[in-house]
């Protein structure tokens, strides 16, 4: 090989690489799919639209007069099935910014636990309304062998920690049911802190 074609080929070889690495880059798309599979795997959004509809003051029950009617509307916009969506989505595009590479596989586990763990919370919070427990044993009972499988991996295996903290689940699907319910509670508070913040509301003023 002659010695001056050496740069040449370098050049060609770094605009490829740059050119791979754009490419990997993660775009709405993806982004929005993994969004979307969170969602589905905790249905806050849901819940919190259900409190909305059934009190016209939710969120600032018995402290409708310590906010504005603007930071009020403001607060039930955020606070919905869509403004919890827009905070996902915000974190899903910090994270596939960091984690390209696992993007396609992320989404595709969360995906196959995404039906069956969203059942498994709605049961609990239809037993917590009714006073009764939870059938979980029951609703296992249909759950296909690949979504076991991809509910215990996303579960247990340390190589998805931060997958779980994106998720909201964090450590809360193992034995201690204290831990599934402060995970609950964080991400509900994370959600609701999100929203007075967006809507200029200080907390202090609803305590």
């Amino acid at each position: 090989m002659r010695p001056h074609r050496m740069p040449v080929l370098l050049a060609v070889a770094m605009a490829l690489c740059a050119g791979g690495a754009h490419a990997a880059e993660p775009n709405d798309r993806q982004i929005d799919e993994l969004t979307d599979a969170i969602v589905g795997l905790l249905p806050l959004g849901e819940v919190m639209q259900k409190a909305a509809e059934e009190d016209p003051t939710w969120p600032v029950q018995g402290k409708a007069d310590a906010v504005s009617a603007e930071q009020l509307a403001c607060l039930r916009r955020e606070l919905s099935a869509d403004g919890f969506r827009r905070f996902k989505r915000e974190e899903v595009a910090r994270y596939a910014s960091e984690n390209g590479k696992r993007l396609a596989d992320d989404t595709r586990m969360v995906k196959e636990v995404a039906p069956l763990f969203s059942r498994l919370v709605q049961a609990g919070i239809d037993a917590k309304e009714k006073g009764t427990d939870a059938d979980a044993a029951a609703l296992m009972r249909d759950a296909t062998p690949d979504q076991m499988l991809a509910m215990v991996t996303l579960a247990r295996d340390p190589k998805h920690r931060d997958l779980r903290a994106l998720t909201g689940l964090g450590e809360s699907l193992g034995e201690n049911k204290d831990d599934d319910r402060a995970s609950g509670e964080m991400l509900a508070i994370k959600v609701m802190f999100h929203g007075f913040k967006l809507c200029d509301v200080s907390p202090a003023a609803l305590m």
